[in-house]
């Protein structure tokens, strides 16, 4: 016990926005604790909640890691919500979250050289813990906050490919493979 307060008497975790740390768990039950602040509550928004899950993602770059397990805290309250309700709040929060997750793995660099030293993880499973609301609810906010980030992730691919190597039919091509991986395309 006393990991994070330890970190931050150390100096390793601080409190400006998306400052991150990974340690020792203490007699927690895991192998690390990675710890990402997202910064005054007060400034606390959407789009911050979203860029601390693509930091979070972003710090354990090049590291072998396939589970990941969010606690949210104060983050749905501090939105303006009452967190555990299960309402907007924790599904802005797990969708944010995710999103970041999602694009926060996303390396340009991989789209010509293939998995670089500090290409994210591809994770397997991530929790959110959640105190109260509806799990099945949430986990489907998780799983639309996955494809809208995808299709960012797409859409960058496709605006960080060489000129000479996106021509207006390659990107007919590539619309075309979409539509019809998505069911919506009828020839």
């Amino acid at each position: 016990g006393g990991e994070i307060r330890a970190l931050v008497e150390f100096g390793e975790v601080r409190a400006s926005r998306f400052a991150a740390a990974v340690a020792a768990p203490g007699e927690l039950p895991f192998r690390r604790l990675l710890v990402v602040s997202a910064g005054d509550a007060a400034a606390l928004d959407r789009e911050v909640v979203r860029q601390t899950g693509a930091a979070a993602i972003r710090r354990l770059g090049g590291r072998q890691v396939k589970t990941l397990a969010f606690w949210l805290g104060g983050l749905p309250a501090a939105l303006g919500g009452e967190a555990g309700s299960g309402g907007a709040a924790d599904a802005a929060v797990v969708h944010q979250l995710v999103r970041g997750l999602v694009e926060g793995a996303y390396d340009a660099g991989t789209i010509y050289r293939g998995t670089l030293p500090t290409t994210p993880p591809a994770l397997e499973t991530v929790t959110i813990v959640v105190t109260g609301g509806d799990a099945t609810a949430l986990a489907a906010e998780g799983r639309r906050a996955i494809v809208i980030g995808e299709g960012a992730n797409t859409a960058r691919t496709l605006a960080n490919r060489a000129s000479n190597d996106v021509s207006p039919a390659v990107l007919a091509d590539e619309a075309r493979a979409l539509a019809e991986a998505n069911g919506l395309f009828r020839s």
